[in-house]
């Protein structure tokens, strides 16, 4: 997981134990997944994203969005 994200291990494994803590992850044998926290969190965060990305293209002008 940690050379797939290029970070250093132990980067990875504290990154992986906050998480644990925050209780944004479960550890299920060496398999870790999303917590409902964290999906939620995750959901919320493409709203705000897709509201972002309509924002952007709305103020695109014809030229500027065939471009885009």
């Amino acid at each position: 997981m940690a050379r797939k994200c290029f970070v250093a291990l132990q980067t990875m494994n504290r990154i992986l134990q906050n998480l644990l803590k925050m209780n944004l992850v479960k550890k299920n044998m060496n398999i870790f997944s999303l917590t409902a926290k964290a999906e939620k969190l995750v959901c919320d965060a493409h709203v705000i994203v897709n509201t972002i990305e309509v924002q952007l293209i709305k103020s695109l002008n014809k030229k500027e969005f065939t471009e885009f």
